[in-house]
């Protein structure tokens, strides 16, 4: 799990990152939405890679600002990394080694790979509805 401190107009909100993309912006469709109006609907978008790997991919086309330095372009924050909007700031405080969603996922898989050998005579039915998921 990734963990930002969004502060604007004086208030702080922790937000968490459970997801592989997370938009940015003013317009009520986003994930994380700022009240600044004089950003764009869509500033930009934070992408998890991994479990602990997060990036900001910017969309607004007069930068915005890294620790205090102008960037334009898509970049990999650090903890403590701070972004700032006019009067919006966020900080990237923390990420935990375990993502809920990915360490739900690993053992939804062991619970049917210990299925398959508790029940051989399922195992086909079990391995087609796997590979039929996949397709979709």
């Amino acid at each position: 799990m990734i963990k930002l401190l969004i502060r604007e107009w004086g208030k702080e909100e922790d937000y968490q990152i459970f997801r592989a993309l997370v938009t940015l912006g003013t317009h009520h469709t986003n994930d994380l939405i700022i009240m600044d109006q004089r950003l764009p609907k869509r500033v930009g978008e934070f992408t998890v890679k991994g479990e602990n790997q997060l990036y900001f991919n910017s969309f607004h086309s007069n930068g915005y600002l890294l620790n205090g330095e102008i960037k334009t372009e898509s970049i990999e924050l650090n903890i403590n990394d701070t972004l700032t909007f006019f009067e919006t700031v966020i900080t990237f405080l923390a990420c935990s080694k375990t993502n809920p969603y990915i360490q739900s996922f690993e053992e939804s898989q062991n619970k049917i790979e210990k299925f398959k050998l508790e029940n051989p005579d399922l195992k086909n039915i079990v391995e087609h509805f796997e590979k039929v998921s996949q397709d979709v």
